[in-house]
């Protein structure tokens, strides 16, 4: 089972003292905050178009 967990902890080993991230910061000229802005804003849109309503619904 994929869980939020096993997301997390994929995550946190994307710190900023990581080589993988410093040398896509390097590469693409993009900051690790601006990857997840981006990443999160169209994760909620995926979630709304997909779903519609599933921020007032309860889990």
């Amino acid at each position: 089972k994929y869980g939020i967990d096993k997301v997390m902890a994929f995550t946190a080993t994307l710190s900023r003292t990581n080589r993988w991230w410093q040398s896509f910061e390097k590469t693409f000229g993009v900051s690790v905050e601006d990857f997840y802005a981006e990443y999160d804003s169209y994760a909620q849109w995926f979630a709304e178009y997909f779903s519609p309503g599933w921020r007032s619904s309860k889990f």
